[in-house]
């Protein structure tokens, strides 16, 4: 079997960097997984008689890559939000509806995960994975999708198991509301959202080719919407207040509020709670970027608005996300 749509994806997280997490907790049905491992040689040349390389040695091991999904309330999502801001609380609101909110944790320690790639001819787990990035891009017309970057401390071959997935939909882009200051903004054409963290690995002298752990450093949220220049609204609050016709000396941040509901009937998470599927993005510090551009004749005039974050002690946070559905946590094992 070499078709990718046959193929597994796992994850699981660890009690301790790097230690083995198997089998998985839960499986995602993955647009695509690109997650490699390089192997690092070392190649050595010397002064003796040959042009040609003399040594190839063993190096670190190292692996990176994204896993492609489309957004759907249960199983991973959860596990992946856990994996990149590394802080979570959960509450219950009614008997089987479950809110859980996601903060950054402050500290170089992150969460890690063995993630499980079945790829036909072997069944491999990726140990010590840390998330280095989630973005979500939204287009009309569309399911929410995201990409999940990782980095891996090392690879085994594993047993397979019988996976299990949920029969939920993913969200789709009809299923969201956006407001910027507080003020509903329905015309914005595509949104794009971006979080990363920066991992320093750290390899010791402990005879071993792979990463003792992964150092978790700056944690960085942005990204970008495109809209129609219709009105001055949003270039007012790019030049740094609202009814400023110029670029002004100081700048008035915003809030942008991203919230995601899945209405359809299989959206009630207990039929009769009045409780449906939500993933919402609370942005407490906003600052704003970019002019509108005039590419021709016969095209609308368009501006891609970039945007990013930074830390409002007031919140104690950059950023918080709200994930309701049915599951009852994400614990530490």
């Amino acid at each position: 079997m070499s078709v990718g749509a046959i193929g597994t994806i796992g994850l699981k997280q660890e009690t301790t960097f790097g230690t083995e997490a198997t089998p998985p907790d839960v499986f995602e049905e993955a647009r695509a997984e690109k997650l490699t491992f390089d192997f690092n040689y070392i190649t050595k040349r010397y002064i003796g008689g040959v042009r040609d390389t003399l040594r190839v040695l063993p190096g670190a091991l190292s692996g990176k890559g994204p896993v492609d999904i489309d957004l759907i309330p249960e199983k991973t999502l959860g596990w992946f939000l856990k994996g990149i801001f590394g802080k979570v609380s959960t509450s219950t609101l009614v008997p089987g509806v479950y809110q859980h909110v996601f903060e950054v944790l402050q500290s170089s320690k992150l969460p890690s995960f063995t993630m499980q790639a079945g790829l036909g001819a072997g069944t491999y787990n990726f140990l010590g994975c840390n998330m280095e990035s989630f973005s979500v891009g939204i287009k009309p017309n569309n399911t929410l999708e995201s990409s999940v970057g990782l980095i891996a401390q090392n690879i085994k071959k594993t047993t397979p198991i019988t996976p299990s997935y949920t029969t939920l939909n993913p969200w789709m882009a009809q299923e969201i509301d956006i407001s910027l200051a507080g003020n509903p903004i329905p015309y914005m054409e595509s949104l794009d959202l971006n979080f990363n963290n920066t991992y320093e690995p750290v390899f010791a002298l402990n005879n071993k080719r792979y990463a003792l752990k992964h150092v978790a450093k700056q944690f960085m949220c942005d990204g970008k919407f495109n809209l129609e220049f219709d009105n001055t609204d949003i270039l007012e609050r790019i030049f740094g207040t609202v009814g400023a016709t110029e670029p002004q000396q100081c700048i008035d941040p915003t809030t942008l509020s991203v919230a995601i509901t899945k209405l359809c009937p299989e959206g009630e998470i207990v039929v009769g709670s009045g409780y449906y599927y939500s993933l919402t993005f609370d942005y407490y510090e906003v600052y704003l970027h970019g002019f509108p551009t005039n590419t021709g004749p016969d095209n609308r005039i368009m501006y891609d608005v970039n945007f990013f974050t930074k830390y409002d002690r007031g919140q104690a946070a950059s950023v918080k996300v709200t994930l309701v559905n049915g599951q009852s946590g994400f614990p530490n094992p």
